[in-house]
């Protein structure tokens, strides 16, 4: 079983087991772990410190997901829709943020984004409950 260290692991501990990594790149490890709850394998990605501290420092809002090509990071905040494009080099830094449109739309009960970004990165389909209609 493969460890990780600190604030990690305190945050998954009780919930997931980290079995080993799966592989790393410019912005994140991935680990194979285990969820203890459902009992059932999943990835657990970990962004690398200065990636995280970026976009920390960044108050990126709720409901983070990433461009297909990795270069903007979507997310919900302020009562908008917004796009983050990102600036690298010898770290990570938010360069611009773009509101795309106001964010009228029910935040997901768990902890996945109730939306999604289509490949093209100007498109998106976004959840909505049964309750309110067709």
């Amino acid at each position: 079983m493969t460890t990780i260290g600190g604030d990690i692991a305190a945050a998954l501990a009780g919930r997931y087991t980290i079995e080993r990594e799966l592989g790393a790149g410019g912005m994140a490890t991935v680990f194979l772990g285990h969820d203890l709850r459902h009992d059932r394998d999943v990835a657990i990605k970990v962004l690398h410190p200065d990636l995280g501290a970026a976009l920390g420092a960044a108050n990126v809002g709720a409901e983070p997901v990433w461009s297909r090509d990795g270069k903007r990071l979507f997310y919900r905040g302020d009562g908008h829709f917004m796009a983050a494009r990102l600036a690298t080099g010898p770290g990570f830094a938010i360069a611009a943020r773009d509101t795309l449109f106001a964010d009228v739309f029910q935040f997901a009960p768990n902890p996945h984004a109730n939306y999604d970004v289509m490949a093209d990165g100007a498109h998106f389909v976004f959840l909505k409950a049964a309750t309110e209609g067709t």
